[in-house]
């Protein structure tokens, strides 16, 4: 692509069109800061991972990795939407008083399938969690 656009704008400089040049360039590094932003953006994460015993919230930005674990049994999952609708919902994961927020760059609709997959999964490991004590 850059070498392509080099050689077309290159000729156009050569036939007296020398504005082309100068501007192929700033379009190139514009292109180039923007495939470096989303690279960057690329490495970033949440990963939600559920058991018996714990929900492990594993968070991974450009700079730092961040982890929270909370009991299986005793975390709320908590959808807080705008009653205005202005402001965007968030998923909020609870236990003990501690609360993270997740899914922030989701949409508000993947936010509460998100939401409702979590309890789903968390009623299910309790529930194998209960038939386990019993028997």
């Amino acid at each position: 692509m850059f070498v392509l656009s080099m050689s077309i704008a290159i000729r156009y400089y050569f036939l007296g069109a020398w504005l082309v040049l100068p501007f192929t360039i700033l379009e190139m590094l514009f292109l180039a800061t923007i495939s470096m932003l989303v690279w960057r953006h690329n490495r970033c994460f949440e990963r939600i991972t559920v058991d018996e015993h714990e929900i492990s919230i594993i968070r991974q930005n450009n700079r730092d990795r961040q982890q929270w674990k909370f009991q299986s049994y005793w975390v709320q999952v908590i959808l807080q939407i705008d009653s205005s609708s202005w402001y965007p919902s968030r998923l909020l994961i609870r236990s003990h008083g501690r609360s993270i927020e997740v899914g922030k760059d989701l949409t508000d609709s993947e936010r509460k399938e998100l939401a409702d997959r979590i309890k789903q999964v968390l009623d299910r490991v309790r529930q194998l969690s209960t038939d386990n004590r019993t028997q």
